[in-house]
């Protein structure tokens, strides 16, 4: 340690910068020299410990002594650690002490371009910090923008520190300064609602300035993020599980509701008293704020309704048409709501936008019905999946009196749709109430044709348990077995020519009661293991 201790001081300050803080404090041991030279700075060891263990009489203690603030330890100061934390007893009494509010390099601040009070706004820290970092001088500007245009008052909002931001927000007031600026890269509302921080939303939406209608880049507005995002307490714990011991409703037992009206008394049901839950008074506070009911988002024109009945937020629905939503309104494809409510598979979503007097037979711009749409429900964002289970919306249309014989605009029947996505069990859905499995579309296709060139084979087989007319061609004079053919669906092929040598017992049997029972019964046993959109 004697060639150490003769080395000028700021060489000797290199070497310790590249040891680990604790060594670094064994060398400030080592002579007068070097502890002169090394304590200060191996006092925030200390400080860190006392903090960390909440030994504050040792913090305290050595705070009176002289300590180097600007040292960076595990890439933050001891302020920024403390502040991080949410340390409030040991941050007071350094701002106390008037500690400076330094930013070294290697520093948060200096690493990420905020101020302390975006850290202490995002940790959740105290009114008393917030307004002690205020006071401190003028190094900290409570309007000051990162790079992304991220205020203290954004950071608060996004960490859901709602004490921290009813704070900022009345030092705006103060000051006169716009809460939220219509050019802000940032629109508070924007950011709350994706988070689902509810109580968040409700403290803004009763806040002067605010931008309750901003938008963001795809045109969503705050009712859009509202139809896919859950409003949570802010105590998560606290929200106990009501559910009864069965668990959530399988598909076909939501069926059974709609269908024996039981669902007015229960609490997962729309219009129930338990029914009015945060997410539906955020809905109501939308409202209130002239939040529009007609903007469109996505490449798809949504309107909210659009969005709430897409993802079975089924709850909102009677609120936000009482509001003034439109069910008529179409989406770029001419879908209504209770189409999009098909396409997400939500039977609830169905039932409550019937209930208010949508039309199930209405027709999209290719003349699609609702029915034409439930292909798609379980993955409406993503490619058909195996799991399928499309039999509980048919059911429910059909139920309503969706018009089995309905063509579309390609003279296509639904039979046509499920057979082209896949949708093996949603076909035999429409088999068994009686859809004509021959019927032939403008290129004369029939279904299993489209099976056949998508090498649709389970599909292709509840096609067959019909019995078709395996004579009929399209327009290219093919058979769905010489379509097969052609394309290399050799497993398609296979199963047409066993059905044409051994009959319908190749491919289990004419489509019966029992049959349907059984799929039932499998969609049931699915549905126990697979999150049901309800």
């Amino acid at each position: 340690m004697g060639r150490l201790d003769g080395l000028p001081t700021e060489l000797i300050l290199q070497i310790c910068d590249n040891l680990s803080p604790q060594d670094s404090f064994a060398v400030a041991l080592a002579s007068r020299k070097l502890a002169t030279i090394l304590l200060p700075r191996a006092r925030i060891i200390t400080l860190s410990y006392a903090a960390d263990m909440k030994k504050r009489d040792l913090f305290l203690e050595t705070l009176e002594k002289e300590v180097d603030f600007s040292l960076v330890l595990v890439d933050r100061t001891i302020l920024e650690e403390c502040i991080l934390t949410q340390d409030d007893e040991y941050v007071l009494p350094m701002l106390e002490r008037g500690v400076g509010l330094v930013s070294p390099p290697g520093s948060v601040c200096a690493s990420t371009g905020v101020n302390l009070l975006h850290l202490a706004a995002s940790a959740g820290c105290g009114d008393t910090v917030l307004k002690r970092l205020l006071v401190h001088g003028d190094e900290i500007d409570p309007f000051a923008k990162d790079e992304d245009g991220i205020t203290p008052l954004v950071c608060a909002v996004t960490k859901r520190k709602l004490a921290a931001v009813k704070t900022l927000v009345g030092i705006y007031h103060e000051r006169s300064r716009e809460v939220d600026p219509p050019d802000s890269k940032c629109p508070l509302i924007l950011q709350a609602m994706p988070r689902g921080y509810g109580e968040i939303v409700l403290f803004l939406l009763e806040t002067k300035g605010i931008q309750a209608n901003a938008r963001g880049p795809f045109g969503e507005n705050a009712l859009h993020w509202l139809a896919k995002t859950d409003m949570t307490p802010e105590d998560e714990d606290a929200w106990e599980d009501t559910d009864d011991e069965d668990g959530d409703f399988t598909a076909e037992e939501v069926v059974n509701i709609t269908q024996q009206g039981q669902g007015d008394d229960d609490p997962h049901v729309a219009g129930s008293e338990e029914a009015e839950d945060v997410d539906v008074r955020v809905l109501k506070g939308l409202l209130k704020a002239g939040v529009s009911l007609t903007d469109t988002a996505t490449r798809d024109r949504l309107t909210p309704l659009h969005a709430i009945a897409l993802n079975g937020r089924y709850n909102l629905i009677e609120p936000i048409v009482t509001g003034g939503a439109d069910m008529s309104v179409r989406c770029a494809n001419g879908g209504t709501p209770l189409h999009w409510a098909a396409k997400g598979g939500s039977v609830f979503s169905m039932d409550a936008l019937i209930d208010l007097g949508a039309g199930v037979n209405d027709t999209d711009l290719e003349n699609k019905t609702p029915l034409f749409w439930a292909y798609a429900c379980e993955n409406a964002d993503d490619p058909p999946s195996e799991f399928d289970p499309s039999p509980y919306p048919i059911l429910y249309l059909l139920e309503q009196g969706a018009n089995l014989s309905h063509l579309d605009s390609s003279n296509q029947s639904a039979l046509h749709i499920f057979a082209q996505h896949d949708r093996p069990n949603g076909a035999t859905q429409l088999l068994a109430a009686g859809i004509d499995v021959n019927i032939q579309r403008n290129d004369g296709s029939t279904a299993l044709h489209l099976a056949a060139l998508n090498g649709s084979h389970k599909t292709a087989a509840q096609l067959l348990r019909a019995r078709p007319n395996l004579e009929l061609k399209n327009a290219q004079g093919q058979t769905a077995l010489d379509v097969a053919v052609e394309k290399g669906k050799d497993k398609v092929a296979k199963l047409i020519r066993s059905y044409t040598r051994r009959g319908v017992t190749a491919v289990g049997g004419v489509i019966n009661d029992r049959s349907m029972e059984d799929l039932h019964d499998r969609l049931t046993r699915q549905l126990s293991i697979y999150e049901w959109r309800e």
